[in-house]
């Protein structure tokens, strides 16, 4: 996946999650259609986002494509940081521990951030969480 096609989604996400209560219907359609174009998140996952049932929004879209995995969506913000952050290759473990003991998959925050799902487990799922050395 694209890094900037990530970046994109994550941010429809964030702003359909903290001002879906505000938005009239066509709106929310208008969102919701150009969220799942983007292939990133579950309709579960955009329904966990806006507090609209699944089966409503699979009224409005119809999905082909398979992109489950367990999100928590507090969690947008850090995962957004955490895209920057493996470009630059200083990843902050400490904050990949937190997302993934609170709730989101290690297969989902791979394919969104592009952090290999292997280092997740082997640095974070595995308990061995090392302290990366500062120069």
């Amino acid at each position: 996946m694209k890094q900037q096609d990530s970046l994109f989604a994550i941010a429809m996400a964030i702003r359909l999650r903290d001002n879906s209560d505000s938005y009239g219907e066509e709106e929310l359609r208008g969102t919701i259609v150009q969220l799942t174009e983007k292939n990133v998140f579950s309709i579960r996952q955009i329904s966990n986002m806006c507090g609209k049932s699944p089966a409503t929004l699979s009224r409005i879209v119809q999905r082909t494509s398979r992109t489950g995995g367990k999100l928590n969506p507090q969690h947008l913000e850090e995962i957004r940081d955490l895209i920057f952050q493996q470009d630059i290759d200083q990843v902050d473990w400490q904050t990949v521990k937190k997302i993934t003991s609170d709730g989101t998959s290690a297969d989902m925050l791979s394919r969104i951030s592009g952090i290999p799902k292997s280092t997740i487990h082997r640095k974070i799922l595995s308990g061995h969480l090392r302290q990366e050395r500062q120069f």
